[in-house]
């Protein structure tokens, strides 16, 4: 035998990656909350990136780590893609068995301000016939993909926002590449 086979010292032992998935729901939880926050939505990708930054803090505490860029982007995107979604077929629910739109009078109430602060009585005119058109088209196949599709877009986007920000930020330890 090899002596060194028998040292403590030289004997390697693989160890396993640390669970994420943990890190992962929670801040995936952050996200599904926040989309149902009346405003909260027209934050732009705050709650997203909210979420994704949770993931990492939690994750980095919770094993004592520092994850490089690309582990923790990964991270924050697989965190936003889980919170988005959910929140997306929940919203979707809602509409197509309640024809309830999560956020619709908040982001009517908005449009209308805009409307008015920036282009005056006619724009207002305007914001209201197309809200109405709107309205009247309903949702189509086509209007469900594209909303789809931004989603999953957007929260990739938010995740690399937020991963990028949270390895920065979140530095806890023996770096994990």
């Amino acid at each position: 035998m090899n002596q060194k086979e028998l040292d403590p010292q030289h004997s390697t032992i693989e160890v396993e990656d640390p669970d994420q998935f943990k890190a992962m729901m929670i801040g995936a939880s952050v996200i599904f909350v926040m989309a149902f926050i009346p405003f909260a939505t027209l934050a732009c990708c705050l709650p997203q990136v909210a979420g994704a930054l949770v993931a990492v803090h939690l994750f980095t505490s919770q094993y004592s780590l520092t994850l490089s860029n690309g582990k923790a982007i990964k991270l924050a995107i697989l965190t936003c893609l889980m919170g988005a979604i959910a929140s997306w077929v929940v919203a979707m629910g809602l509409y197509l068995g309640f024809d309830y739109q999560v956020g619709a009078r908040e982001s009517e109430w908005v449009s209308l301000t805009l409307a008015e602060k920036l282009g005056g009585e006619k724009a207002v005119e305007q914001t209201k016939l197309a809200l109405e058109q709107q309205k009247a088209d309903g949702l189509s196949l086509k209007n469900i993909v594209i909303g789809f599709v931004a989603s999953t877009v957007f929260a990739c986007l938010s995740g690399l926002i937020g991963g990028s920000i949270g390895a920065a930020v979140f530095k806890r330890g023996e770096a994990k590449s």
